[in-house]
């Protein structure tokens, strides 16, 4: 297994290599095999992106400010969401789309606001 700091040179060279359009497309659920409540995009590690959703709930139940849906629904749970990634190779904005369609329309409880591809 790779030390953290290993990982994180590893993904860095692979975003590297990647277009400037290139995602992950991921979703977060409360427990293993239960609903999807959140489908996201990133560039980073699936973890890195878990640790910057957790850390900026943080931030802003420190400074007081609105908590989004999907920051309630992150504070009311009793430990950290499972992420994981659905697409390794998607397309920045595109893809995150389509995928928050397609589990809207499997029945999925989805939290977020956007997602209609026209």
């Amino acid at each position: 297994m790779l030390s953290r700091s290993a990982a994180r040179r590893k993904d860095r060279r692979h975003r590297r290599k990647q277009s400037k359009d290139w995602c992950r497309i991921y979703v977060l659920r409360e427990i293993e095999g239960g609903p999807i409540r959140y489908v996201g995009q990133t560039q980073q590690s699936a973890q890195m992106r878990l640790w910057w959703h957790l850390k900026d709930l943080r931030k802003c139940k420190e400074r007081g400010w609105h908590l989004s849906p999907v920051k309630k629904w992150l504070d009311s749970l009793p430990c950290p969401p499972i992420i994981e990634v659905i697409e390794e190779k998607g397309i920045w904005d595109l893809s995150e789309a389509v995928w928050i369609d397609r589990l809207r329309h499997r029945g999925e409880p989805l939290l977020n606001k956007a997602g209609v591809v026209r």
